[in-house]
């Protein structure tokens, strides 16, 4: 009988870890949102998190390169916005890049932000914007 009940269990783990949460998020990620952030980075993505249900993780070195590191602040207002223009429109800003991760979005420094290693300067981080912006046809 022990062994019936593990088996169900099994089984049900199983089949909970068969869904797709990549297509769950993508989905997510197309939706259009309103978006009003006016707090720190962390607080920015708990806060978009628990409005549209995507969990939003950040690679620990994004603290370390960013010119304040956790209290950066975001100040943006999107609307009528899907939440994949949202984060590209937030972590462009931040020289940031975001992928799609197991369970979650991952926001990570852009590579040519990885390559600074230390702390960038807010010009610095105008610049990788203006460069990620504009490109020479």
């Amino acid at each position: 009988m022990k062994w019936i009940a593990c088996t169900i269990v099994l089984l049900a783990c199983t089949f909970a870890r068969g869904i797709d949460t990549s297509a769950l998020i993508n989905n997510q990620l197309d939706t259009v949102q309103n978006l009003k952030l006016d707090t720190t980075l962390p607080d920015a993505l708990q806060q978009i998190g628990n409005q549209t249900g995507v969990r939003l993780t950040v690679d620990p070195t994004v603290y370390e390169l960013l010119p304040w590191g956790e209290e950066t602040t975001i100040k943006a207002n999107i609307q009528n916005r899907t939440l994949r223009q949202g984060l590209s429109a937030i972590t462009q800003k931040l020289a940031l890049e975001y992928v799609l991760a197991d369970e979650s979005v991952q926001l990570r420094p852009m590579p040519a932000l990885r390559r600074l290693g230390r702390r960038a300067t807010v010009d610095e981080l105008g610049v990788l914007d203006l460069m990620t912006t504009n490109t020479i046809d």
